[in-house]
């Protein structure tokens, strides 16, 4: 009966609250949105070239070529498809891109960031201008980043939906196949005495 108990467990764990932070992961509308910050702010220098829809259906290139990239920051700056796979398991890659949108500071007038400051170590100077206006920062930059977490992982919430049904029918069978043990055995066991007395 403990690897029932235990089924039930993971089923209550996936099934119960699917993320700790308050961004609308499965939220469509915020995925929308966010994929329209993004094509407006966000595109100008970053491509998403494993993104798919109607329009992109070969993903979406940056507006700025190559060679404009890289004189103007003196690198290309990268593609965005897997940026919240890349920075964190589960939700803390869609996280450190909000932290990222949002941690801009300027030190002795010089440009930093505190997301950058943590994840690579160092003074957090970055080339990287604010992309997003300060009116309605946050909630873009949740926007963007619940995009963005959708971009790497686009099957997120169909895997979620089949997950519960395969873990309930594994709990259903597990109770089914022990109820059968125990009614052989105990039949078995009968037959043993039967034979041995």
């Amino acid at each position: 009966m403990k690897g029932g108990f235990y089924t039930v467990l993971m089923f209550l764990a996936l099934t119960g609250p699917a993320h700790c932070t308050s961004f609308p992961f499965m939220d469509t509308s915020a995925i929308e949105r966010g994929r329209k910050v993004f094509m407006e702010a966000c595109r100008v220098c970053h491509g998403l070239k494993y993104y798919r829809d109607r329009a992109h259906p070969q993903g979406i290139t940056a507006l700025m070529d190559e060679a404009s990239l890289r004189e103007g920051f003196g690198m290309v700056p990268p593609d965005l498809s897997l940026i919240t796979s890349a920075r964190g398991r589960g939700t803390g890659g869609a996280l450190y891109v909000y932290r990222l949108l949002t941690g801009y500071y300027r030190e002795d007038g010089v440009l930093k960031n505190r997301a950058l400051k943590e994840w690579r170590g160092g003074d957090g100077v970055t080339a990287m201008p604010p992309p997003l206006p300060e009116e309605g920062l946050k909630e873009k930059a949740r926007d963007v980043a619940v995009f963005l977490h959708h971009v790497a992982d686009p099957k997120e919430a169909e895997r979620r939906s089949i997950g519960r049904y395969v873990l309930g029918y594994t709990t259903l069978m597990t109770i089914l196949l022990y109820l059968i043990y125990r009614r052989v055995w105990r039949a078995l066991k009968k037959l043993h005495r039967a034979l041995s007395g």
